[in-house]
């Protein structure tokens, strides 16, 4: 059984770019995982093969880059609202994100067309 935070797998498509990125990692091809642990570290316990939490490095890249408070979560939000001001159609959202519907109302008001729908005043087709 996949260990996600629902029980349930998802396989997504990669864009071309994202396949030439992981393959420039170091891990590409010499390691079953894309952030494998560091097994040289004298903490490390052989119990995962992988960078379990990504909050560290996250932390030091935004460092590097003078951003401040910025959590893993807030990009997940982030790509969200983006898709959605692309005018990206909700199901294609949803599949990318794992967000279910419900979860996806507070994006909403980011998207060309609910805007349109909403804050353009409504007009029944006639001559004028």
């Amino acid at each position: 059984m996949p260990r996600t935070k629902n029980g349930r797998s998802k396989r997504l498509a990669l864009a071309e770019e994202v396949i030439r990125a992981l393959q420039k990692l170091p891990s590409y091809c010499r390691d079953e995982y894309v952030f494998p642990a560091d097994r040289t570290n004298v903490r490390f316990k052989g119990t995962q093969g992988h960078a379990w939490d990504m909050r560290k490095p996250l932390q030091a890249a935004c460092d590097r880059a003078g951003i401040k408070n910025l959590r893993i979560h807030d990009l997940r939000h982030m790509a969200t609202s983006i898709l959605f001001m692309d005018g990206i159609p909700e199901a294609i959202i949803k599949k990318l994100t794992g967000h279910r519907s419900r979860e996806l109302e507070r994006y909403e008001h980011l998207s060309p067309v609910i805007k349109r729908q909403t804050v353009e005043p409504h007009r029944e087709k006639g001559p004028y």
